[in-house]
Parts: structure tokens; sequence; C-alpha cells
């Protein structure tokens, strides 16, 4: 299911970064998926976290109808996502 949302997703927008977790193992329903999407974007500069969300709403809605239960959404611009893992990788260094 992972993949199937992968090509939906690059399908619909143009993807910088993608990365989608399944965390359905937090539920007892097994029946319906939980999934952890992290995507990136030039799309979204400028865009409010809440347009964000629905534009990625709308497109899993459309294709995958009743069948996620759960859908955590991190979404980020390019500009964002560039300060974010320098952020990261900054504190990966200093652990050495």
């Amino acid at each position: 299911m992972k993949n199937k949302i992968i090509k939906v997703l690059k399908k619909n927008i143009d993807v910088d970064h993608i990365r989608i977790f399944d965390e359905s193992y937090l539920h007892r329903n097994k029946n319906k998926l939980h999934i952890k999407v992290i995507i990136v974007t030039k799309i979204f500069y400028g865009i409010s976290l809440i347009e964000r969300h629905k534009i990625i709403h709308k497109i899993i809605e459309k294709n995958f109808y009743n069948k996620i239960y759960a859908l955590d959404l991190y979404t980020y611009c390019t500009s964002e996502w560039i300060k974010k893992k320098f952020f990261q990788s900054k504190k990966c260094i200093n652990k050495n």
C-alpha cells in the first residue's frame, strides 16, 4: 500500500521528497491503515499548513477512500525541509 500511495502522490504533485511509514501496528483495527506521510514539494511554498493538508487529504480520499484509518501529515516546502535537514544533521555531527 505504501508504494501505491507514493505513486498516487507523485502523479498528482511534483514531489521533491516523500517518506511513508505504516503505523497500523498502533491500532487494533488491522483492516484499515494508519499512515504517516512526510512530503516535501515546491508547491507548498507560501501555502498555510491547513491548505497543504487539504491538498493531500483530497488526493488520498479520492484514491484510497475507506482504506486509511488514520493519516499523519508532515508537509514541508523545499526551503523548510532543507533547514530541517540541516538542523538534524548538525545534531548528528555534534554526537561524534
